[in-house]
C-alpha cells in the first residue's frame, strides 16, 4: 500500500486545476502518483470507505468527498458500511438537519 501516494493524490484535489483534471480524466490525473491498481480504482470510484480502511487521513478523504459532491451523511454511511456497521438513522437525521441549516445561511 502506498498511503502517501493516496493522500497526496487526494490532497492535491484541493487545487481547482487538479480537481478539474481529475473529473475530466481520472486515470491520467492519477498516473502522476505512486499508486497500486486497486488504490487507483478506489480513488476513481470515490470509495471513501475502502480508503478509510487503508487508514487514509480524514483530510485527504474530505477532498475526495468534495470532488464527488458527497454530503456528510453520505460520507458517514460509506464509512460505517466499510467498517461493517449498520446505518444509524438518528445520526444521519442529525447530519441532514445540520446540512439543511447550513444551506439556509449560505
Amino acid at each position: 500500500m502506498s498511503r502517501y501516494g493516496i493522500e497526496k493524490a487526494c490532497y492535491d484535489l484541493a487545487d481547482e486545476w487538479n480537481s478539474s483534471a481529475f473529473k475530466q480524466d481520472p486515470g491520467d490525473y492519477l498516473s502522476r502518483y505512486p499508486l497500486e491498481p486497486a488504490e487507483r480504482e478506489e480513488i476513481e470510484a470515490g470509495d471513501v470507505g475502502a480508503l478509510y480502511l487503508r487508514d487514509v487521513s480524514a483530510g485527504a478523504l474530505s477532498e475526495l468527498m468534495r470532488v464527488f459532491d458527497y454530503d456528510m451523511a453520505d460520507y458517514v454511511v460509506r464509512l460505517r458500511r466499510a467498517a461493517g456497521m449498520s446505518d444509524d438513522q438518528d445520526q444521519l437525521r442529525i447530519l441532514r438537519e445540520r446540512a439543511q441549516g447550513r444551506k439556509r445561511f449560505s
